[in-house]
């Protein structure tokens, strides 16, 4: 959308996931079948996300572009051990909670022309997933890892930067840069 001199973008995205998992074993000799634990939580795991998010870009000159960026994203991991016989932990249930504001904003340099020359600085963020804070499995003979109900998520910060060089479309030189904390 277009207000004065400044572009604007919105939208939004949203997502539901679930998981559920049943094991057993069989002896493929006898036929016989029996109980097995599950790699993923016995009682189910969900996770839902909603995000909505706007950005604008403004033009000065012909030489200048400025963005810039807001996100805001809710997720919920919910997991349900259900009744462990294998592996009896002192929780049942996790859920994780995570609200995130996020936000970036860019410079486009465009001294002479076809050459660009950029900087960003923007924020990210990872929410942990069913198989970080849920998965129970058995890694070694005599090691299992199990559920972590206490991972938070992931935070970043990152500047970038680049030039970029065409030449007259038959020649083009790219270079770029960036940190991340």
């Amino acid at each position: 959308k277009n207000i004065g001199f400044f572009k604007f973008f919105y939208g939004f995205e949203g997502y539901y996931n679930s998981v559920k998992s049943e094991a057993f074993a069989e002896n493929i000799i006898t036929g016989e079948i029996s109980n097995a634990s599950t790699r993923y939580p016995a009682g189910g795991s969900s996770v839902s996300n909603a995000a909505v998010y706007t950005s604008f870009q403004r033009d000065f000159l012909k030489r200048i572009t400025i963005t810039g960026g807001l996100r805001y994203t809710y997720n919920v991991l919910k997991s349900d051990f259900g009744n462990q016989p294998f592996y009896p932990f002192p929780f049942q249930t996790a859920t994780q909670k995570n609200a995130i504001l996020c936000g970036q904003i860019g410079l486009i340099y465009r001294p002479i022309n076809r050459l660009d020359i950029k900087a960003n600085l923007s924020q990210g963020f990872r929410a942990a997933n069913v198989d970080d804070m849920s998965k129970v499995f058995d890694s070694n003979p005599g090691m299992l890892v199990v559920p972590n109900i206490e991972l938070k998520a992931e935070r970043t910060e990152t500047f970038d930067g680049s030039i970029n060089w065409n030449k007259n479309g038959r020649f083009s030189f790219n270079t770029g840069a960036f940190y991340t904390l």
